[in-house]
């Protein structure tokens, strides 16, 4: 894996569904906001955010992740034919790829087919 990127995709196979991250999304987001040095003071905030992205995941639709300005993003963009999140920095950055492992691992034990790409968001950049 490269040593510094902008973004780190999991791009899931197209038999997996939003609900089918029921089961890890919570590790997931929690290990998200660990890894980045965001996670709040306030423990209730994470309860909150994760009720919020639960009830939409369990009714099969996008969760909205974490979007706060001027941080490491965890999105979900707006997919029809398949489920992908990816987690970005506006600049390279080297903690990307280490957190990308540390969500891998918690992937791979649910057993969910994906692909990890990095930095595929350039290609639609027109900057550079």
């Amino acid at each position: 894996m490269m040593t510094k990127a902008r973004s780190a995709h999991f791009i899931f196979d197209k038999d997996v569904q939003y609900r089918d991250l029921a089961g890890i999304y919570p590790e997931l987001f929690r290990t998200f906001l660990q890894e980045t040095g965001q996670m709040p003071e306030d423990p209730a905030l994470v309860e909150v955010w994760l009720e919020r992205d639960m009830k939409e995941i369990k009714k099969n639709k996008k969760p909205e992740g974490y979007l706060k300005q001027n941080a490491t993003k965890l999105v979900f963009p707006i997919r029809q034919d398949y489920v992908e999140f990816y987690i970005y920095n506006t600049s390279r950055n080297p903690t990307i790829p280490e957190v990308a492992q540390k969500l891998e691992k918690i992937i791979k034990k649910e057993g969910l087919p994906y692909t990890l790409k990095t930095d595929i968001m350039l290609r639609f950049s027109s900057s550079k």
